[in-house]
């Protein structure tokens, strides 16, 4: 059985699946919240970026059989297959690159105001970082989360002859697949027409 919780920090706050110094400190990633574009809205930071799902069955099952048995011909038929389950650490972590997190810096002025003087100022090269975001008049590039977020699988299977050849020799053939499910991917979205407190939103879901 694999579970899709949030993880925690030191202190117990729900992060998301993600564990390092900023979780430690409590300096969360943050998500959003609402059922539109329109409606949304920054979520508290120690939000649960996503909710934790418990049915996530995985079994697994292999068998092998004896096709033949007499010494230096043994035939062997081996077959297995299974569920495996993929984490929500990596997806968790890109929280860490969107508002409250990052600043960029700005080296030729904004694309309809006056371009930048050099040498920079130190504002300039090194902005500060604003936490928790502000919407001034719209808030920076906001990492997303699907509050339904499921981990992605893999089914994969396998089947195998095993044919000997005289007492020391043996010639296997085998075939191996694998296909994956419910992959991760990332959407960005320009919500800005549909909602001025934000410009890009990056929704990281399942397929």
């Amino acid at each position: 059985m694999e579970t899709d919780a949030a993880a925690e920090s030191l202190d117990g706050t729900a992060v998301g699946s993600q564990s390092r110094t900023g979780c430690r400190k409590g300096n969360l990633p943050y998500t959003v919240q609402g059922n539109s574009l329109s409606t949304l809205t920054l979520a508290p930071q120690g939000t649960p970026l996503w909710k934790t799902s418990w049915y996530n069955f995985a079994p697994r099952l292999g068998a092998a059989y004896i096709l033949r048995s007499a010494t230096g011909d043994e035939t062997v038929i081996r077959g297995g297959g299974g569920v495996f389950f993929d984490t929500g650490q990596q997806l968790g972590s890109s929280g860490y690159s969107g508002g409250g997190f990052v600043a960029g810096p700005n080296f030729f002025g904004q694309l309809f105001a006056s371009p930048a003087s050099f040498p920079l100022p130190l504002s300039q090269v090194s902005p500060v970082i604003v936490n928790p975001p502000v919407a001034n008049p719209s808030y920076p590039t906001i990492i997303a989360f699907s509050p339904h977020l499921q981990l992605p699988y893999t089914l994969q299977w396998n089947a195998s002859v095993e044919q000997a050849l005289g007492k020391s020799q043996a010639l296997t053939v085998s075939y191996v697949g694998a296909v994956g499910r419910r992959l991760l991917e990332a959407n960005q979205v320009n919500a800005n027409p549909f909602n001025p407190k934000f410009n890009t939103i990056v929704f990281d879901q399942t397929d």
